[in-house]
């Protein structure tokens, strides 16, 4: 279904929704226990219900499949087998914490088997738990990775390049070169090769070491750089000011709304009364 709809709908854009499904991490593991917990605690209670269960269902596993059928109709593999993984992932844990909680509950055994067998089959679930499981820490440790980069590279950019003659208007991480290259693209004066070396030298204070800085002038002259800065400022002003300004109308109509209510009260008690003076 979700491949279907995809596949013939015009919103093909990999929304940041479905772009946090397709790199499942340790994290989506407690959704995953949780929801099992939930809906076996619900099943095993004598007034049954199915909005638990089903809640748990819509969390963690509706979600990654309806990404693992976007990524089959666009066909990017990595957004099908990360999704789909995430969804294998959650489907899993829900198992195993329906099945702890099914022996904490001791509910009866349908039949007996031997010792061994019993050894044998929890060793078995052990290491496929263990072997689905260390995907996800792995992933976990780059994005972690990823995010801690990327807040090293935010502090040495406003640190070290911001100035006032220089702005950064964005960065980017080129991982497919050797060295990885860091490319910022700045609006303002250029960067004279003296001090591009002394901040390619600061890189390591701030743990990017590999990294190799590239400046990339986004041809911006300091004059326009100062014209669109003050036209940012005065355009907020000016919203500021309107939103202001509605305020303060809106404010005096409320206080006025109850003074006219009871002058029209005043005015058809008087016009009332003058209507039956005749009679």
């Amino acid at each position: 279904m979700s491949t279907s709809y995809f596949w013939i709908s015009p919103l093909g854009l990999l929304t940041d929704e479905l772009a946090a499904r397709t790199v499942p991490t340790l994290l989506d593991v407690g959704i995953a226990l949780f929801g099992g917990i939930a809906g076996i605690v619900a099943m095993s209670r004598l007034e049954k219900t199915n909005a638990i269960p089903g809640v748990a269902i819509a969390t963690a596993l509706m979600p990654p499949l309806c990404t693992a059928g976007y990524g089959l109709a666009k066909a990017e593999p990595s957004a099908f087998f990360g999704a789909f993984y995430l969804f294998f992932l959650n489907a899993v844990f829900i198992s195993v914490a329906t099945t702890i909680v099914v022996r904490l509950l001791r509910f009866p055994r349908h039949e007996e088997v031997d010792a061994r067998t019993t050894t044998r089959v929890r060793v078995f679930v052990l290491a496929f738990v263990i072997a689905v499981t260390i995907p996800s820490v792995v992933l976990l440790v780059r994005v972690v990775e990823r995010q801690r980069i990327d807040r090293n590279i935010q502090q040495f950019v406003r640190a070290e390049v911001d100035d006032d003659v220089r702005t950064t208007l964005r960065w980017t991480v080129r991982s497919d070169q050797t060295p990885v290259q860091l490319q910022v693209y700045v609006a303002g004066e250029s960067v004279e090769p003296g001090r591009l070396g002394e901040l390619r030298q600061k890189l390591a204070e701030y743990g990017l070491d590999g990294f190799e800085l590239r400046m990339i002038d986004a041809g911006m002259s300091q004059t326009a750089r100062r014209a669109m800065l003050g036209e940012v400022q005065s355009d907020l002003e000016r919203r500021l000011s309107d939103g202001a300004d509605a305020e303060g109308r809106s404010s005096r109509a409320r206080s006025r709304g109850p003074e006219r209510t009871r002058g029209a009260q005043k005015h058809w008690r008087r016009s009332g009364r003058t209507r039956s003076a005749p009679r």
